[in-house]
């Protein structure tokens, strides 16, 4: 829509007070630094991380637990036990920064639906998401594809290991479902794979290999949309009976 694609180039010149600071940030990040820009209060001054230090860019258990008691889920940490189940600091540290992921999306679902009590119609609402791109300071296209192939991943990877309703069991790792689940599943794998490709295409500094490993993904996106296509015909039915129903 031109409209967000207009929203998002706003968005981008004005993160971290201006293009040159958010041009610099791409610069670094396509030499293989991370990158981490913070308020002006003097408090937290901007810092450049290295691939060496990656947990450095990521908050203490204790920052944590704080958020995600502000989102209503209250948390105790053990590390102790964590320990004992084969789990270090930083598995722990995952784990809250997703359920703080799952707090701050259920947040914004109630924000949507309140702006659209409000008036907000669906074109305000795919404007407002590109907000997530400016929340995890993209500034260039890589960047850009680098958080929709987070995103593509995880959200195969959940799907996955879910378990719902249906006739079929679990496999493995793989949860229990009904045919368009499967077919869900599938596609979204696709979806992974093709993301995973674009955002190598888009890279000028992947690593050795990575476009190698990224086709192989995007060959691999191909058998799935080839599979998930052989259940169209079922589900096409299965739309028609429920286009009845009301």
């Amino acid at each position: 829509m031109k409209t967000s694609g207009s929203a998002l180039r706003k968005v981008r010149s004005r993160l971290d007070d201006g293009a040159l600071r958010a041009r610099a940030r791409c610069l670094l990040a396509r030499s293989g630094w991370w990158v981490a820009f913070r308020d002006e209060s003097g408090t937290n001054p901007d810092r450049v991380w290295t691939e060496e230090e990656p947990m450095a860019a990521v908050l203490g258990l204790d920052e944590l637990v704080a958020l995600l008691e502000r989102f209503g889920m209250k948390v105790a940490v053990d590390l102790e036990d964590a320990a004992a189940d084969g789990h270090g600091p930083e598995m722990v540290t995952a784990r809250l920064s997703h359920a703080l992921v799952g707090a701050v999306e259920a947040h914004a679902t109630r924000a949507e639906e309140a702006a659209r009590q409000a008036g907000a119609e669906v074109a305000d609402i795919a404007e407002v998401a590109l907000m997530a791109f400016a929340g995890a300071h993209c500034s260039c296209e890589s960047d850009e594809w680098a958080l929709i192939e987070w995103r593509a991943t995880r959200l195969a990877m959940v799907l996955s290991g879910l378990d719902f309703s249906g006739p079929f069991a679990r496999e493995g790792q793989v949860g229990s479902g009904d045919v368009l689940v499967r077919t869900i599943r599938m596609v979204a794998a696709a979806l992974s794979g093709m993301a995973s490709a674009k955002h190598a295409a888009v890279n000028p500094a992947r690593e050795a290999g990575i476009a190698r490993d990224a086709g192989r993904a995007l060959s691999r996106a191909m058998d799935a949309l080839e599979q998930a296509a052989g259940d169209a015909p079922l589900h096409r039915n299965v739309g028609e009976l429920m286009q009845m129903t009301d």
